[in-house]
């Protein structure tokens, strides 16, 4: 059979698994030593045994299923992506023309739109921006490409070198880029079946060769995962533009309750990968809870009490009755702190920390609040307990929506937090 026939059959039907343990079982067999034929058959040779080993392609496909689908983006940051540029590059070494076939079955999940809403928002990595308008024919998918492609490089050549920890950071990065341009519905699509009937002749056993005393393959395969290297960068809450990739991730309400636990003296200006998963676990909602419970019992933890803004409240000084809107400006310029929620009916909502509040003096019931929303500054209006016109709505559209919730009109509450 010609080596095209081979890789097509490889490829064919997105077959992730074959196409990473034959990239495996060719960078082991470099690195265990076996580069000449007297390696992988050893003739007369007690420390090489020829002995065959077999590796069933469908003994675990429901392990695989249940992963995939509960880590989705790090299965193609740790396994699909960097194993196709294997494949990829090894078919350029070969000099076979259409290498970059190799992504076609991954080349159905992305998503344009999704690219230029990351794009327009300024999300994606410099080099994904800079490949897009380098190209003669700006073509997003290209662009996309390129990058997994030296990505992959990348994680080859620091896990040569014995540099785990730059491993990790371009896994990393792989991974934020699969969430900005790849649409996860599709990605789904993409896995493999746990209940498949595999049917196939006996050959579809494949023989591996122990080479040299070892069977490396089935080590690698078996061997847990390499601890993660902690990440020790520091970043301003101000300039997080994309949640850290922790154990616990609460996301934006992280984001939140970072800026303005900084603001109150409570916490540094700035957060590693640890201290994010520390707050994130720190204001998960208690159990039978939702919302911002888990916010508001991590301030009371603190000695901050949680108020929310309510319409007709009469103020304790000078008697006057208060909108929502002035009672949080109010509480803001005293040296509180004060949220944005933003709720989305029984979906997870949204929540932003407020950095100023103008009261429109023509109806004190609306003002226009200013927020911290990922790393850039943005403004809603709000009134009697609706938000409209967010600035970034668009940023927060999924794959296949025309608008996303934040574009059109809702319910929002003004929280804020003061010393007890």
């Amino acid at each position: 059979m010609k080596k095209q026939s081979f890789f097509q059959n490889l490829t064919f039907g997105f077959s992730f698994r074959r196409a990473v343990l034959f990239a495996f079982t060719v960078v082991i067999f470099a690195l265990a030593g076996c580069k000449k034929e007297s390696d992988i058959v050893p003739i007369d040779d007690d420390d090489c045994p020829p002995e065959l080993v077999q590796f069933d392609y469908d003994g675990d496909r429901v392990a695989i299923e249940s992963f995939y689908r509960q880590n989705l983006y790090a299965y193609w940051a740790n396994y699909g992506f960097p194993a196709l540029s294997n494949l990829a590059q090894m078919r350029s070494n070969l000099g076979e023309t259409g290498v970059q076939s190799a992504f076609d079955g991954a080349g159905t999940a992305f998503s344009p739109e999704m690219f230029f809403n990351a794009l327009e928002s300024g999300q994606l990595p410099p080099p994904v921006v800079q490949n897009y308008f380098a190209m003669p024919t700006a073509n997003p998918w290209f662009a996309v490409l390129k990058s997994i492609r030296r990505y992959g490089e990348q994680i080859y050549n620091a896990a040569s070198q014995g540099n785990p920890a730059a491993v990790h950071q371009a896994r990393d990065e792989l991974q934020r880029l699969t969430m900005l341009c790849f649409d996860p519905e599709k990605l789904l699509a993409l896995s493999v079946v746990g209940g498949k009937v595999f049917e196939a002749p006996s050959s579809a056993m494949v023989n591996v060769r122990v080479c040299c005393g070892k069977n490396h393959l089935a080590g690698l395969l078996l061997e847990a995962p390499a601890p993660r290297p902690i990440d020790t960068t520091r970043t301003k809450w101000t300039d997080i533009v994309f949640p850290f990739q922790t154990e616990h991730n609460g996301n934006c309400a992280t984001l939140a309750t970072g800026a303005c636990a900084h603001k109150l003296g409570l916490l540094k200006e700035d957060v590693d990968s640890t201290g994010w998963s520390d707050l994130s676990k720190g204001i998960s909602p208690p159990a039978g809870h939702g919302g911002v419970s888990g916010i508001k019992a991590w301030f009371e933890g603190k000695g901050y009490g949680m108020s929310t803004a309510r319409y007709g409240v009469i103020d304790a000084a000078d008697g006057v009755t208060e909108t929502a809107s002035q009672e949080a400006k109010k509480a803001l310029d005293d040296g509180c702190d004060v949220m944005i929620w933003y709720k989305n009916g029984a979906r997870a909502g949204h929540i932003e920390v407020v950095t100023a509040i103008a009261v429109d003096p023509n109806d004190s019931e609306k003002s226009t609040v200013s927020t911290l929303s990922w790393g850039r500054s943005a403004t809603v209006t709000f009134r009697d307990g609706k938000f409209s016109n967010k600035s970034d709505g668009r940023r927060y559209r999924r794959a296949g929506e025309a608008r996303s919730w934040l574009e059109e009109e809702g319910d929002a509450e003004l929280i804020y937090f003061c010393k007890k």
